[in-house]
């Protein structure tokens, strides 16, 4: 079972809203989760803020591991469903986020002691899924 809390604002201290566009998995369940939200609290209004937010991904490596990551790395592990590899480029315009912000995002898929993600960066910084496993 999922589990969500809905907290007023007057609970949460203001952080900045990030624009990303989510993947199409990602936003079919925010959107049945709003109507859902909006059929039984039609006097209140939600805000997502994904900076917040966390994921836990299903990756197949050398075998099944449950990733732990933030919305945003979520939404960048999901493009390599459709693709084994992607220029940066590629990534920030899918997500409509900074530059400067998905270079850290997979600095942190690919400079970590489990790394997920390669970087490739002959011919423009590109990355591909990882293939081994390191324990």
């Amino acid at each position: 079972p999922r589990r969500r809390n809905v907290l007023t604002t007057g609970f949460w201290p203001t952080y900045p809203a990030l624009e990303l566009n989510l993947a199409p998995e990602m936003q079919k369940a925010l959107s049945v989760f709003t109507n859902f939200y909006m059929a039984k609290t039609q006097h209140r209004r939600l805000s997502w803020i994904h900076t917040l937010g966390n994921v836990v991904v299903g990756a197949q490596l050398s075998k099944r591991h449950d990733l732990i990551t933030n919305t945003f790395q979520a939404c960048i592990l999901l493009l390599f469903n459709s693709t084994p590899q992607l220029k940066l480029e590629t990534i920030v315009q899918a997500l409509k986020i900074e530059e400067s912000y998905a270079k850290k995002l997979l600095a942190t898929l690919s400079l970590s002691k489990f790394k997920i993600l390669k970087i490739n960066r002959a011919g423009g910084a590109a990355a591909e899924p990882a293939v081994e496993d390191k324990k």
